[in-house]
């Protein structure tokens, strides 16, 4: 869904992986923008204090 995995530690397997790029490109441009979109909508540091922030002050709320 979000990006092509391979093992790091092997030629071959780095080999595959960047013919598959080569072969491939419009759906590494998509797996691409779609691995970002994931990481700015889960990773985003603002969106994750403000989730914080929402969750401390349900807490706060349901303990008075």
């Amino acid at each position: 869904k979000t990006g092509y995995e391979f093992g790091t530690e092997s030629a071959d397997e780095i080999f595959k992986a960047m013919s598959w790029y080569k072969d491939n490109m419009q759906k590494a441009h998509e797996l691409a923008s779609s691995g970002y979109a994931y990481a700015k909508a889960n990773f985003e540091l603002s969106d994750i204090v403000n989730q914080f922030e929402h969750y401390l002050h349900s807490k706060i709320s349901a303990a008075k």
